[in-house]
């Protein structure tokens, strides 16, 4: 016997900002403003270094923060197109990484993969 799956009704709410945000990000500014914001919060390595000392618990969970918000803005990206949003942000963190020129691109995964 197959087990049934619960689909949730959809959100009307939610789909019109899924929606909302493809179209403000469809774009080449989008791109740049998403790619920065990108690099500012995942694409971002903290730990120690002898000018900036430890990093606290507290600097993590805030730079987390931004972190989670950003994703949550490429998952709507991702939704409001139809796209699945683990496929969408490799494809653009690949992007991002093309645009500086980097050799190797961090997946969403953490692993780090060639991109040709």
């Amino acid at each position: 016997m197959r087990k049934r799956t619960h689909r949730p009704k959809p959100d009307p709410e939610a789909t019109e900002l899924q929606e909302a945000a493809a179209r403000i990000f469809d774009s080449a500014d989008g791109d740049k403003v998403l790619a920065h914001l990108r690099r500012l919060t995942k694409e971002r390595v903290v730990g120690f270094s002898p000018q900036m000392g430890e990093v606290t618990g507290r600097a993590l969970l805030h730079l987390e923060g931004q972190r989670y918000i950003v994703h949550l803005i490429e998952s709507w990206i991702a939704k409001g197109n139809d796209r699945d949003p683990d496929q969408y942000r490799t494809e653009r963190a690949r992007f991002t990484a093309s645009e500086r020129g980097d050799d190797d691109v961090i997946d969403p995964g953490g692993d780090a993969t060639d991109p040709t």
